[in-house]
């Protein structure tokens, strides 16, 4: 596969950029983003089309880390495609409502926290199953003051409800990574972990 080599002069900075063909789109994509659209169409940089595969669908094209260099200053620095979450979902936001749904407790293990969590932004947001990341970020975002939760543990804590009879979530292995979701008597769990979060007493309504 040929190699290609681009060197742009602009108001006294050099560009130098080195990859294989392949790797076109993705560099024109970091590129267009430095130069305000300068370099577009962005599969392009390299004359011809994104390569496709025998079978007819556009390749994939693994994330590139084009290197910048600038013989000002001599220094290196490395730009990187932002990585997607892989569910599609990215951290979930909406406008909580502790009169609704209370506030989770610190006192909640990181499962307890998970389970409320994927309850309300199933109602609020409308998001019904998240990545153990997804799940870890939103709530450390949106809900810090009632601690962390660990995303490096979640998938084991998950895992757990999951094996466990009956199980209080389900995990959907066709996404990448894996989302988690509710079950029937997770949704149960939730509900009660709501009543407490609202300061309901068991039995209250």
């Amino acid at each position: 596969m040929g190699r290609f080599r681009i060197r742009m002069k602009l108001k006294g900075l050099e560009l130098e950029v080195d990859g294989t063909r392949e790797d076109a789109p993705v560099i024109a994509q970091n590129l267009s983003r430095q130069f305000a659209g300068l370099l577009e169409p962005a599969a392009h940089i390299v004359e011809g089309d994104v390569e496709v595969e025998g079978d007819g669908r556009t390749g994939t094209v693994a994330t590139a880390e084009p290197i910048l260099r600038t013989r000002a200053s001599g220094r290196v620095r490395r730009t990187v495609t932002p990585r997607s979450s892989g569910d599609g979902a990215g951290d979930v936001t909406w406008k909580h409502d502790p009169a609704k749904w209370g506030s989770p407790q610190q006192a909640w293990s990181a499962s307890d926290k998970a389970l409320w969590l994927l309850y309300v932004s199933g109602q609020e947001a409308q998001v019904n199953d998240m990545s153990s990341s997804t799940i870890a970020s939103t709530f450390n975002r949106m809900f810090r003051q009632a601690g962390m939760i660990r995303a490096g543990n979640l998938p084991r804590d998950l895992g757990r409800l999951k094996t466990q009879a009956p199980a209080l979530v389900g995990e959907d292995a066709t996404k990448t990574p894996t989302t988690w979701f509710l079950t029937i008597e997770g949704t149960k769990k939730a509900e009660e972990l709501i009543k407490q979060a609202r300061g309901q007493t068991p039995g209250s309504s």
